[in-house]
């Protein structure tokens, strides 16, 4: 891997957790139950049950030799946080391409947990409207079973009209179970 892709790919990874961070510590303070609503997310391109009434943040995400606007809807429900991100890609030219700004965001999600405790696995993103094509996406399973303060994460992460999607829940095994984690992640229709 050439060194420009390795800094690329840590620059994501720096900023995707850095967004995920200020999420954390500005809904510290809320605890909101559970109240799930479905709701259009990554600028109408997908349908994601939220837990409580997500917020949003758009900033510049370096890639390459461009900054590209990385948008971020989350919300925090009783102490795990719940978030969707996308980045829509323009035509690089020179530069990273498509597929390596995906794997570059799903390596971010992972990256503080070692990789024997990251499982990957394909799966299929259904369509809101029956008959329709579904597309394929990666989900991200990650928890360190030795530190039970930790966090554990479950995410899925597709590429739809020219933009990187990545839905996710994060909080420690007291805030987020895996039911929970799993019915966040698997709301995702698309639209």
């Amino acid at each position: 891997m050439s060194p420009s892709l390795v800094r690329r790919r840590t620059a994501v990874a720096r900023f995707v957790c850095g967004l995920l961070g200020i999420f954390l510590f500005w809904l510290a303070g809320c605890s909101p139950t559970h109240d799930w609503r479905e709701l259009p997310a990554a600028d109408g391109a997908i349908r994601v049950a939220f837990p409580a009434k997500p917020l949003s943040e758009t900033r510049p995400l370096p890639v390459g030799e461009r900054m590209l606007p990385f948008t971020l809807m989350a919300a925090e429900a009783d102490g795990a946080v719940f978030a969707v991100g996308h980045l829509e890609v323009p035509a690089m030219g020179e530069g990273p391409s498509s597929d390596e700004i995906g794997a570059a965001l799903a390596d971010s999600l992972v990256r503080r947990f070692p990789e024997a405790q990251v499982r990957r696995e394909p799966v299929t993103i259904r369509h809101s409207r029956a008959g329709r094509s579904s597309l394929p996406g990666l989900e991200l399973q990650a928890e360190n079973p030795d530190d039970p303060a930790a966090p554990r994460l479950l995410a899925r992460v597709l590429y739809r009209d020219g933009r990187w999607i990545q839905v996710v829940a994060l909080g420690t095994p007291q805030h987020l179970s895996w039911e929970t984690a799993r019915w966040f992640v698997e709301s995702i229709r698309l639209l």
